[in-house]
C-alpha cells in the first residue's frame, strides 16, 4: 500500500497565498498616495484658514473705530487703502480686492465691509466685515472664508 504524506503544501496553495499577499499589498499601496494628498489639501486648507484670519485682524486694525473717520472710510476707500488694493461701492457693501500669498501660493482676497451696523449689535455701532481667499482670480468659490466685526464709536 502507498503512504500519502501531506505534511507539505501544493504548488496550488503556494501561488493562491502569493496572489492574495499580492493584491492586499497592491491594494494598500494605491491608498497611501491619496492619503498623502489629502494631507497636502489639509495642509493647503489649513494656511488659508490662517491666512483668512490675519487678514481679518489686520483689517479691524488698520479700519478707525471713530465713527466719522469710519464714514469718510465707507465714501472715501482709496485715501486708506494701498495702491495694489482695488474697490467697489455697491448698495449696502464696500469690497476691497488685493492679492496675498502664503507658502508660494498666490491667493486673491475679498475684504466685503457692511456699510449698515449690525441691528443685532446696534448699541455698539459694529460693522460686519467678511475676508474671503480665492486661488484663482475668476472663480466664484472661496477656498475659505472667515467673518468679523469693526466696532466704531461716536458719531
Amino acid at each position: 500500500m502507498l503512504q500519502h504524506n501531506e505534511k507539505g503544501l501544493t504548488l496550488i496553495e503556494v501561488v493562491a497565498s502569493i496572489v492574495i499577499i499580492t493584491i492586499i499589498l497592491v491594494t494598500l499601496l494605491n491608498i497611501f498616495p491619496l492619503m498623502g494628498k489629502s494631507n497636502n489639501q489639509t495642509k493647503e486648507k489649513q494656511q488659508a484658514i490662517n491666512l483668512a484670519k490675519g487678514e481679518l485682524i489686520n483689517w479691524q486694525n488698520i479700519i478707525p473705530n471713530d465713527q466719522d473717520i469710519f464714514d469718510d472710510f465707507l465714501l472715501n476707500p482709496d485715501t486708506f487703502i494701498s495702491e495694489d488694493e482695488t474697490f467697489e461701492q455697491q448698495t449696502d457693501t464696500l469690497i476691497i480686492r488685493s492679492e496675498t500669498q502664503a507658502s508660494a501660493i498666490n491667493y486673491f482676497v475679498n475684504v466685503i465691509i457692511s456699510k449698515n451696523p449690525d441691528p443685532i449689535n446696534s448699541s455698539n455701532n459694529a460693522y460686519q466685515i467678511k475676508i474671503q481667499l480665492f486661488k484663482d482670480k475668476n472663480n466664484n468659490i472661496p477656498v475659505t472664508e472667515t467673518y468679523g466685526y469693526i466696532f466704531t464709536e461716536g458719531g
